[in-house]
């Protein structure tokens, strides 16, 4: 409404940990910088303001060399240099930077209100104006330049210019057309706006060549086309509504969007309805039918998915668990064309009144665990039956050296180390977390391990579908691993069978910084070189999180409200983990190294990286720790963390460990070649191992 009373200063940069002014750089008292890129290895900043550099003037323009520290005017020296009006974009193409906006001279030269910069000579010139009034974007594809403004009755207009003007882009047989935002992707052009062609809506069109062409993309909300080099983004304050991506995004413009809906289809008539249930946090697959190469996607909160993939047709494989049923075949195949939009609804069934319930627990401990110190034990417990739950419960017992037991949710009895849980109103597909909070005692050494139990009431147990997930074991212990914000564990050791079907890893993350953290990203780089059938989440904390794969191969975990406390403040509450688990399809190279190495991302405050994860993928003719019984081979013998198992045969059934004295201390349950077992909360000693197909014994070392 009016101007400020003194300047403002219009510029920060972020120095690694936070933001920080720029003082005495760009200042005005209106206006400010409207454009901000990168050209001739230089920030360049633009828009409407005047100002005095380190003794040289800038007009509306300036450049920051990040080498020499330097800020100075784009021109040949203070006196031509700038613009006589306010810049409102900014565009490198080749060694061109093109400057548009509402102006006549750049550099004391009469040059319209589009000009351009050569990096080699420092020379500059116009290039005319298709436009009677202001330029407001600029766009570079294709060896072409393109504008968006406004004509001299006001209206929006896109032209283009490879060596001069074109007439305007049509919009011909279009019901709506209102451009407002425009942006290079390598032979295309992207326009994004609001458009209405044959009843149907998008919010970005591709130019290809001489024809427009709906991506299909819904954007509800404010947003904005950008360009880097020939790669686009779209950015605002905006969700998709086939995606629900949000605020900053990549555009795939060689890749087409394979989007839809995973969910319980209750009248199984394949398609979304409002009484169908969505299913979240489940793995999608695509496979295309021409290269065997396969892509991932995960489910959100609404069931949504999406994906970008390389054109051509595919077929969708899900992963819902156990129980289910998939009634819509029809719909797990899609085509995919370039730079378009294709839709799936992928219903799954589940016979009704099956009562499933799995518990899986794991500790929350920070780097640093001290005699005396509180940990936090996460116990999930999950509804993968189709009944509704009331009346269960859910017990956790504790050794009875930890003390100070508490929890959240606290439990409706706790008596003898044992605290227990009433499940009321769970509903299927649903999950729930217990937070328990313990105290190691004052005279605790390096040796000791201190085992919990979790496991379900006696009566449900008896009529659960599943048994063997409803028991689980968990231990804490000292530990001293430095002071690390990401650390991350292979489970199947750093040797394993090149036959192996399946990798677990664990990565622990924990605030070590000064403050709390509220959002937390973690990136997880698969190794290209595996033959990936799947990724799946098999337990994380905090339990609310946002999953997606990248580029097929990277694993990201988007906790939006982490809420870490510093490691300094209350290191109990300062960590949180995820553990996932590979599939794979094929076996692995002999004598060959897998690396994984984890990022996590702190409030974009600071980042850490974990230790590189490698292993070494054994020959097993030649595996001095593996042991063959009838039903196949076990390894690491003796194991210590995990053991791991690939049987000679498709297994259906239950495998058992069992103690020299006839005590089952733990259960699976395996469909499939291959599985392994967490041997964590075990004491050392000899063990029989028991599976559908045979048995044998194996050694438990620490």
């Amino acid at each position: 409404k009016r101007d400020a009373d003194e300047d403002v200063s219009h510029l920060y940069k972020w120095n690694g940990e936070r933001w920080e002014n720029e003082k005495s750089v760009i200042t005005s008292r209106n206006d400010g910088i409207v454009a901000m890129t990168v050209f001739d290895g230089k920030l360049v900043v633009a828009g409407k303001f005047h100002n005095s550099i380190n003794g040289k003037k800038v007009d509306n323009i300036a450049t920051y060399n990040g080498a020499s520290g330097q800020w100075d005017f784009l021109g040949l020296n203070d006196g031509e240099q700038g613009t006589d009006g306010t810049i409102r974009c900014l565009q490198a193409s080749g060694n061109r930077l093109y400057i548009a906006g509402d102006f006549q001279y750049f550099a004391g030269a009469l040059t319209g209100n589009i000009a351009y910069f050569t990096a080699s000579n420092g020379g500059w010139g116009g290039i005319g104006s298709p436009f009677g009034l202001q330029v407001d974007e600029l766009a570079a594809y294709n060896g072409k330049l393109a504008a968006l403004g406004l004509n001299s009755f006001g209206q929006v207009e896109i032209r283009e210019f490879n060596g001069q003007w074109s007439q305007p882009v049509s919009f011909a047989g279009f019901e709506q057309a209102k451009p407002k935002t425009i942006a290079g992707a390598g032979e295309n052009l992207l326009i994004g706006g609001s458009f209405l062609i044959n009843g149907n809506g998008t919010s970005i069109l591709r130019k290809e060549n001489d024809s427009l062409i709906s991506t299909g993309n819904r954007i509800n909300g404010h947003f904005k086309l950008g360009q880097r080099g020939d790669h686009a983004f779209v950015w605002g304050n905006y969700t998709e509504q086939n995606t629900g991506l949000s605020n900053i995004n990549r555009i795939e413009t060689n890749a087409g969007e394979l989007a839809g809906y995973l969910f319980f289809d209750k009248d199984q008539n394949c398609t979304f309805g409002h009484d169908d249930v969505p299913l979240e946090m489940v793995t999608i697959r695509f496979t295309d039918l021409n290269s065997g190469k396969t892509w991932f996607s995960v489910s959100d909160a609404d069931g949504r998915f999406a994906a970008a993939l390389p054109e051509g047709d595919y077929s969708i494989q899900v992963f819902p668990g156990r129980h289910w049923i998939n009634p819509c075949s029809g719909n797990y195949a899609s085509r995919v064309q370039r730079g378009m939009y294709s839709f799936v609804s992928l219903g799954q069934f589940i016979p009704p009144n099956i009562s499933d319930l799995e518990v899986h627990s794991t500790p929350l401990l920070p780097p640093i665990v001290k005699p005396g110190d509180k940990v936090r034990i996460a116990v999930t417990v999950k509804n993968t039956g189709s009944a509704t739950v009331n009346g269960p419960t859910l017990h956790f017992k504790h050794n009875s050296k930890l003390i100070d037991f508490s929890s959240d949710p606290m439990p409706d009895d706790y008596k003898n180390g044992e605290a227990t849980y009433s499940l009321t109103s769970f509903a299927p597909f649903s999950s729930r977390t217990f937070l328990i909070t313990i105290t190691i005692p004052t005279d605790a050494n390096e040796s000791d391990r201190f085992a919990c139990e979790i496991k379900t009431g006696s009566l449900f147990t008896a009529l659960d579908a599943h048994q063997p997930d409803n028991y689980d074991t968990v231990t804490v212990k000292l530990q001293n691993k430095g002071k690390s914000a990401v650390v991350k564990a292979g489970m199947n050791g750093d040797k394993v069978d090149a036959k192996i079907r399946s990798l677990s890893y664990h990565v622990d993350f924990t605030n070590i910084g000064s403050s709390t953290v509220n959002r937390l990203v973690m990136l997880d780089t698969v190794d290209y070189k595996l033959p990936l059938s799947r990724v799946v989440i098999t337990h994380l904390y905090p339990p609310k999180a946002n999953i997606r794969t990248e580029k097929g191969n990277i694993l990201v975990v988007e906790y939006p409200n982490a809420n870490l406390s510093s490691f300094e403040a209350n290191p109990a509450f300062a960590s949180g983990f995820v553990r996932y688990r590979i599939e794979l399809k094929s076996d692995l190279t002999p004598d060959d190294y897998i690396y994984n190495r984890a990022t996590g991302d702190f409030d974009s405050r600071w980042s850490a990286s974990s230790n590189m994860v490698t292993v070494l993928v054994a020959n097993p003719s030649v595996s001095a720790s593996r042991k063959s019984f009838q039903f196949g081979n076990v390894w690491p013998n003796p194991a210590s963390g995990y053991l791991n198992i690939q049987f000679n045969a498709h297994t259906n059934g239950m495998v058992s460990l069992i103690t020299a004295d006839g005590r089952v201390v733990k259960t699976i349950m395996v469909n499939g070649n291959a599985a392994e077992i967490s041997l964590d909360a075990l004491p050392q000693g000899l063990y029989m191992i028991t599976t559908p197909s045979g048995s044998g014994r194996i050694q438990i070392s620490r």
